[in-house]
Order: C-alpha cells, then structure tokens, then sequence
C-alpha cells in the first residue's frame, strides 16, 4: 500500500505536521500533529483518517467540564426550590 502524505492536513482539532518514524512502537504509520490547544501529540494514520482522534484530549477534558458545570448548576436549582 502506498503512502500518502498528509503532512498539512486538519482532522478536527488537528494539523499534521511530519511523520514519524517509531517501528519499535508499532508497525503502522505515525504523524506528529499540533492541536489548536498548543499541545502536540503523535497519533496513528488510520485514527485520524477514520476521525476516531480529532484532539489532543483536551476536547475531552472541556466537555466533561461543561457537564459538571451544568450537573452542578441542574443540582443547585433543585435544592433552592
């Protein structure tokens, strides 16, 4: 199978930046990709392409924020009724 290059593309949160090359950690394809966030992470090909990875992590960390906040907020306005 022949690569391609993705080097510049988005997936989400993500922009690929370079390959690299790690056989020791698995045989498959890996691209080093900057999230909007700053942080950088090194994800597999076939993650990104099927968008099962679209952020560092941090997408997930703000969303689970939001949720305690509105549980907080849903549990406040029980209380006070």
């Amino acid at each position: 199978m022949k690569l391609v290059d993705i080097t510049g593309q988005r997936f989400g949160m993500l922009t690929v930046i370079e390959k690299v090359y790690d056989r020791r950690r698995t045989p498959h394809t890996q691209w080093l990709c900057q999230c909007d966030c700053g942080n950088r992470v090194i994800v597999p090909g076939g993650r990104l392409r099927d968008g099962n990875t679209t952020s560092c992590g941090c997408k997930n960390n703000r969303s689970k924020v939001r949720w305690n906040y509105r549980r907080a907020n849903a549990e406040e306005n029980l209380t006070t009724q």
